[in-house]
């Protein structure tokens, strides 16, 4: 359960480090979250592991419905973005908040992916809203897939959240 999204940096002159996430889940029950980064688009990727690798998996207390919590820095490894770049923020449970889209182009065209976000050193795009585990945790050194299907993803979805970064000169 998640969203899945794609961020770029918006000079590719400078790359993006990004240190954590603040996300939006509707309780403030404890729970774990888990956040995966892949290079590339998240489209078409939506319900396999191939290429997805784990950036944190924490316990936080969030903050409930209408609130971010943040995912704390020294449980997050940090990553340095310098093309597109997909995210994918997920929990056990139907928790994470995303919203969905009204301009709803994008997807209409096919997946081209509208801009929903963007300020002078990032661009944010709509993604994926995932209605069940699109694939499990990593066990044993390998992430496990689900089979789920194409009907637990829900487009446009836009990431109820934000990104905390810090820009670099260079390239990955």
């Amino acid at each position: 359960y998640g969203i899945m999204f794609d961020i770029t940096p918006k000079n590719h002159q400078h790359i993006l480090r990004i240190h954590s996430l603040s996300v939006h889940i509707d309780t403030t029950n404890s729970v774990t979250v888990e956040v995966y980064t892949r290079r590339g688009t998240h489209v078409g990727h939506e319900l396999s592991p191939d290429g997805w690798v784990l950036l944190t998996r924490t316990m936080i207390k969030p903050a409930g419905f209408g609130s971010l919590t943040t995912i704390p820095n020294h449980s997050f490894q940090p990553i340095l973005i310098d093309s597109v770049q997909g995210l994918y923020v997920t929990t056990r449970t139907p928790n994470v908040v995303s919203s969905k889209n009204q301009k709803v182009k994008g997807f209409e065209r096919g997946y081209e992916m509208d801009v929903v976000a963007e300020n002078g050193d990032l661009v944010m795009y709509e993604g994926s809203g995932i209605l069940s585990q699109a694939f499990a945790s990593f066990v044993g050194g390998a992430v496990v897939a689900s089979a789920n299907g194409a009907d637990s993803i829900q487009r446009p979805q836009m990431f109820n959240g934000a990104v905390h970064y810090t820009v670099e000169d260079g390239t990955v």
